[in-house]
């Protein structure tokens, strides 16, 4: 393995893992961009001739490293001296930090610093409103967002920034812990940030169907190393640089009314139902039928007793509250790519589960350099079979759980029989004969239920007491005909409560299917004209200058870090300057400037005297 092939081995080591072993947890807000790879021997044989790695008064030697950086509607972040991070230039012989008010790393020589990132002052420093456009200060209750840097005698340097130990080392529990342990970096408002440099071109972009949009940054961290005294022994500067990033997180959240249309239609649904089975109590066909059959049902009870013309009353009561606790929940995909919040009409898309499939990598972890995020036609397929993957199983919930609410509607029906009894040829009324049926739905269905019968004799004299042993005895059994009479009066409940409620059953899942489409036509056409091969929002990953032009799969690094003096010279040596950045995220085409640079890493120049 040659010294080249042995450096991509290195460097492939997952920085989840944290393998780099770096006193550094920096990057710097300086931009530039650079060349090809450096080889050239006949330097090597003129200049690395006899080099001492440990002579006193090698060269220089330069690292930095910031957090947040680049341009933000035109501001330069780099003008902010609260955002400045952490700089460490070293003479050959000290090392000094910029700020001077860093502090220095112990046990390092003091030759390594950090200055951990005061966003608060940065914003109390300006006269702009960010917290309107990167929601700050951040979230530190699982991390601390820190900026290193270390330039060591010995030609050596080493940065980074990010989700990092106070000793520059990659704080793993915000890269690999549980997701709700992470922690997160902030929040740019992209509506807002779309309108300040676009003007009238966010019109494209978000339309009376989607009202707003943020990006959600995790915790991220940008790293690098370089030994620039074994850059000149190895003729090989790849050989000897290591730069590597992390991301835990990055979702986009999307505000859409569509998602407040989708609740509001089952509410008026419910609110339709629960009059459609009210109005079941004032359904004469129902009442009537309900008369009919019960006595219909009881005629070998009732035996010698004469019947009248029955009538009777039914009250239906529905229970919507199993589908009332589902309107305000938040629904998701088996994948979680997709989370719809319909209490705040939110959709979160995890851009990092959504690209990473696609990408085949471990979220948005162990992309090539300068990977741009890409909405093509394969991810947008994966969106939105997400999305209707989480709403197909919630309009089947709500009508489940709606079809299952009607099925337990409550039926309280009263049953009212004139009776009488025929003595000799005299025909005695004997009063009303009063059967109350109640039970669910269901229960009716199945036989069961309750009921009980009262007959109210009247001032029939000895007739009364004679027939007494008669009236029990039909009173017994109607009360024992439960079993009968549930299915008779559940099934006439049940037809005229399809009859009523069924239409409105099925123009809700039409209605649930037509705004589900809407929701998913909306927000893949918008998330493709914003990350699209045409889109307006750059995302670019692992941004580097100069990568490793052994790495295929590399793109082009950020036009703006084209300045960056990335390849090395010789007379006297000077190693170039290389960078790395977690996520550099621009608008394309902007009025005003975008281009914000987090988590950013760069090491050298490092020079030989």
């Amino acid at each position: 393995m040659n010294a080249h092939d042995g450096s991509r081995a290195r460097r492939g080591a997952s920085i989840a893992v944290a393998g780099l072993a770096l006193t550094s947890i920096v990057a710097t807000g300086l931009v530039g961009g650079s060349t090809a790879a450096w080889t050239d021997s006949e330097w090597v044989e003129t200049a690395s001739a006899g080099l001492d790695c440990t002579a006193p008064g090698l060269g220089t030697s330069t690292a930095a490293g910031t957090m947040l950086g680049g341009e933000l509607l035109g501001l330069d972040l780099a003008t902010i001296v609260e955002l400045d991070g952490v700089r460490v230039d070293n003479d050959g012989t000290d090392a000094a930090p910029t700020p001077a008010s860093a502090d220095p790393v112990p046990a390092s020589d003091a030759e390594a610093w950090r200055d951990p990132l005061e966003v608060s002052a940065a914003f109390d420093a300006i006269n702009l409103p960010l917290d309107d456009v990167l929601v700050l200060p951040l979230d530190t209750a699982t991390g601390v967002y820190h900026q290193y840097a270390r330039a060591s005698d010995d030609l050596g340097s080493a940065a980074a920034a990010g989700a990092v130990t106070d000793t520059g080392g990659i704080a793993l529990d915000a890269f690999s812990g549980p997701q709700e342990d992470r922690p997160k970096f902030g929040t740019l408002e992209l509506g807002t940030v779309l309108t300040g440099a676009t003007g009238e071109a966010l019109s494209d972009a978000v339309t009376a169907n989607l009202t707003d949009l943020r990006l959600e940054l995790g915790a991220l961290a940008g790293v690098a190393q370089l030994d620039g005294c074994g850059a000149a022994w190895s003729d090989d500067i790849y050989a000897e640089l290591q730069r590597d990033y992390a991301i835990a997180g990055l979702d986009l959240d999307v505000d859409s009314p569509l998602v407040g249309s989708l609740v509001t239609s089952v509410q008026s649904t419910l609110t339709a139902l629960e009059g459609a089975v009210a109005a079941l109590s004032g359904d004469a066909g129902l009442t009537n039928a309900l008369a009919s059959g019960v006595l219909g049902s009881l005629s070998g009870v009732l035996g010698a007793l004469g019947v009248g013309t029955p009538s009777a009353t039914v009250a239906v009561t529905v229970d919507f509250s199993v589908v009332d606790a589902l309107l305000d929940d938040t629904i998701s995909d088996d994948e979680g790519i997709v989370e719809i919040d319909l209490a705040t009409g939110t959709i979160g898309v995890d851009l990092a589960a959504l690209l990473g499939e696609q990408y085949g990598t471990d979220g948005l972890n162990g992309l090539d350099p300068n990977t741009e995020l890409l909405i093509n036609e394969a991810v947008l397929t994966a969106l939105t079979d997400a999305v209707s993957a989480a709403l197909a199983g919630w309009v089947a919930d709500v009508v489940s759980a709606i079809e299952s609410a009607l099925d337990l509607v409550q039926v309280s029906v009263a049953v009212t029989v004139p009776v009488s009894v025929t003595v000799v040829v005299t025909t005695v009324n004997l009063g009303n004969l009063v059967i109350n049926i109640d039970g669910s739905l269901d229960e009716l269905l199945a036989g069961s239920g309750t009921i009980d019968a009262s007959l109210g004799l009247g001032s029939c004299g000895l007739v009364c007491a004679a027939v007494s042993t008669i009236v029990n005895g039909v009173l017994t059994g109607v009360e024992g005909s439960i079993a009968a009479l549930g299915p008779v009066v559940g099934g006439l409940v049940q037809t005229a409560l399809s009859t009523a409620t069924g239409p409105l059953v099925a123009a809700l899942e039409s209605t649930l299917s037509t705004t589900s489409a809407a929701l998913i036509g909306v927000l893949g056409g918008t998330l493709g004209g914003l990350f699209g091969t045409d889109g307006i929002l750059s995302v670019l990953v692992n941004a580097q200058n100069d990568p490793d032009p052994a790495v295929l799969g590399a793109g082009a690094e950020p036009p703006s870090w084209a300045s960056i003096p990335g390849a090395p010279s010789s007379a006297p040596f000077d190693s170039g300057r290389y960078d790395v950045a977690a996520l550099v995220i621009g608008v394309v085409g902007a009025i005003n400037a975008v281009e914000v640079v987090l988590a950013r890493a760069s090491v050298g120049g490092n020079e030989i005297d």
